[in-house]
């Protein structure tokens, strides 16, 4: 990979150029969402939406899945409980979006296990719905 720098002393007026070797490992993927991202439109202020993300285990191990707490007034909340997943399974989380004003909310939910890891991207928008009367 390379790096480009100048060096402080300013007295060359060209960049240097360092390759630098980069190692890493990955992990096959166990857990599978669906979708990645839960778009859940527009929502009345005060409202409730629900929408589920199906969790797949594509592995060869029972899963038991935890949550990663959401952020308490973002609007975003998990209703059902975190099940183990057998391989070849595929269990439902649902997620509920209730705006409590006006805004764009944009959030992840994060799932783990004891040998992987997984995250959804969250997005809603709350309105307010307004009715203008022309007599």
């Amino acid at each position: 990979m390379p790096v480009y720098f100048r060096p402080s002393d300013n007295t060359e007026p060209d960049a240097k150029s360092l390759f630098l070797q980069v190692r890493t490992t990955t992990v096959k993927r166990t857990l599978i969402p669906t979708p990645e991202v839960l778009d859940f439109g527009e929502v009345p202020v005060a409202f409730r939406k629900t929408k589920e993300i199906l969790v797949k285990n594509v592995g060869v191990m029972d899963e038991t899945l935890r949550c990663q707490a959401l952020t308490p007034f973002g609007g975003f909340s998990v209703l059902n409980a975190m099940r183990t997943i057998k391989p070849g399974e595929t269990k439902p989380i649902v997620i509920q979006f209730e705006p409590l004003s006006q805004q764009i909310y944009e959030e992840r939910v994060v799932m783990f296990s004891d040998h992987t890891m997984v995250s959804v991207n969250l997005k809603g928008t709350g309105v307010r719905p307004e009715v203008n009367i022309v007599p």
